[in-house]
């Protein structure tokens, strides 16, 4: 569950009923240090914690706040708009994680930007193949026999 998105989410819908939300991410994020870079798994509450936020308005904003829409977000910015969503920009050594940086615009307002690394997208692409190929070997099932093969490029 990334925290600073969920806030940003929340802040772009002030007519939803979250401030019980509101105020434990004012909290947690003024925990954090700043001008240094914050690991996810340092400041990022699991889903069981957000439980007691839950209702039927700040559901939706939970959901596209976590990490599987994200990365789905993600997805999407770099396949049709060629870029990366939000203001994030590699600055650790470490891409082992996604983390969080604090930014500074206009010399006004100051953010909290969600970072995630390529190694991140990478490592996870290959854990996900390797235990797709085990659950098919272990089913002894393939995986092509889903398909309907032929020339044509468009399915019915």
């Amino acid at each position: 569950m990334c925290l600073a998105q969920l806030r940003y989410l929340i802040d772009q819908n002030p007519e939803k009923n979250c401030r019980g939300l509101l105020s434990y991410f004012e909290n947690e994020i003024s925990k954090w240090p700043s001008a240094k870079i914050v690991r996810s798994h340092e400041a990022d509450p699991l889903s069981e914690v957000l439980n007691q936020f839950k209702n039927n308005e700040c559901n939706p904003l939970i959901e596209k706040a976590r990490y599987a829409s994200l990365m789905w977000k993600m997805r999407n910015s770099a396949v049709h708009e060629f870029r990366r969503p939000g203001m994030g920009f590699p600055m650790s050594e470490d891409d082992s994680t996604p983390y969080y940086h604090q930014m500074s615009y206009n010399n006004k307002q100051s953010t909290r930007e969600l970072f995630i690394p390529a190694e991140v997208i990478s490592s996870l692409v290959k854990k996900s193949a390797t235990r797709l190929r085990t659950v098919c070997e272990t089913l002894g099932k393939n995986p092509y026999d889903s398909f309907d093969w032929g020339s044509s490029w468009f399915s019915d």
